[in-house]
């Protein structure tokens, strides 16, 4: 692995409010967030369901603003970002792994991997071998000429790796990755993170897998809106008591 590089995200005091209709009080996801991640690091942000670990990596990715607070991706402040410069940000450097792959419907699996290249401007021939060549490296080659209604979410899930693979991104955001898949499939997962990780792209996680968690670097739970522990390399048995005393303090 190489050492880690410069910073690439930096979020400072962050907070993230939804009014829902007909609410008398705001919804409160999550407040006062300061983190930071340097190229070749990986974070997971690990916490049960309704955490805001999900709406959090969102936040931090561009997806969705911030309340208060600001986040630096990639050197841009993501809240006096235009929509152009935003757009062409997660276009070139930012890879996504969501729980349901934004896949173009009109375009065939393999058309789908391509896309990023075409965009970049790669070779019709060079985009077409190196995203052939993702799809069989993940077992997928026979999902190509399918289109995203006729692929099951694992398949899509594939489909979906299989682009990030052909992107080379900067930094990566990746919501429960592993969430649908089965065994096998997860380990491809991570074996892709971690190949992505060695050439030095940042990666953050929000999962719920403590097994893909305790691959990374640094692990940050979640409870409740609020950062608890702070853990460096730890085993799965060593989140799940940070978890348990995040959640619950200490009883003696």
């Amino acid at each position: 692995m190489l050492a880690p590089g410069p910073t690439v995200l930096s979020a400072h005091k962050i907070s993230k409010v939804f009014w829902m209709k007909d609410a008398k009080h705001p919804l409160h996801v999550f407040s006062g967030v300061s983190l930071s991640l340097r190229a070749g690091e990986m974070l997971a942000l690990v916490g049960p369901s309704g955490s805001g670990k999900s709406t959090l990596l969102r936040c931090l990715a561009g997806l969705e603003p911030v309340t208060e607070g600001h986040v630096v991706l990639l050197e841009t402040n993501l809240a006096r970002a235009s929509r152009s410069t935003l757009a062409a940000m997660l276009r070139e450097n930012v890879g996504l792994l969501l729980i349901n792959p934004p896949l173009v419907p009109s375009l065939t699996a393999l058309q789908n991997v391509e896309l990023p290249g075409q965009l970049a401007g790669r070779s019709a021939w060079s985009n077409r071998e190196l995203s052939m060549r993702s799809l069989e490296e993940l077992g997928a080659k026979d999902l190509a000429k399918k289109t995203p209604e006729q692929l099951t979410p694992p398949q899509a899930a594939k489909i979906s790796l299989a682009r990030l693979l052909t992107q080379h991104p900067k930094i990566v955001f990746a919501d429960e990755p592993t969430g649908r898949l089965s065994t096998a499939d997860s380990k491809l997962v991570l074996k892709s993170l971690l190949k992505l990780s060695a050439a030095g792209a940042a990666i953050v996680l929000a999962t719920h897998d403590l097994h893909l968690a305790s691959q990374a670097d640094r692990v940050i739970t979640v409870v409740d809106g609020s950062l608890g522990a702070t853990l460096e390399r730890p085993s799965a048995e060593e989140i799940l008591a940070a978890l348990d005393q995040t959640a619950y303090g200490d009883d003696e």
